[in-house]
């Protein structure tokens, strides 16, 4: 069993070695987004993002999910689904622990 927790610049290397662009700074930029999860993943696969549409937005905020065999990011719910980034880590948190999204955006929505 592998017991190295896997960070977010492994996942930014691993995304770039399988040819993915989902971290290049052109696509950062055109979604104005910031990864907000610093150090190791989430469960081993989950992360948080910001995005903002416009300077007249709010900034909000999406979990994403890993695939380490592939390189590829996905969003987990739906995009910018929470207004805090505390509420996308409690959602995050539970995906890892419950992998169900609506238990998961219950839980989020008392935050």
């Amino acid at each position: 069993m592998n017991t190295t927790r896997i960070t977010m610049d492994d996942v930014k290397r691993i995304n770039r070695e399988r040819g993915q662009h989902w971290f290049s700074p052109d696509t950062m930029r055109f979604f104005r987004s910031k990864i907000e999860t610093e150090g190791a993943l989430i469960g081993d696969k989950y992360f948080i993002t910001s995005e903002q549409r416009d300077y007249d937005t709010p900034r909000l905020y999406s979990v994403r999910i890993f695939d380490r065999g592939t390189g590829a990011v996905n969003t987990v719910g739906e995009f910018q689904e929470f207004r805090s980034k505390k509420a996308a880590r409690v959602f995050a948190t539970c995906m890892a622990d419950e992998n169900d999204v609506e238990t998961c955006r219950r839980r989020a929505s008392f935050v």
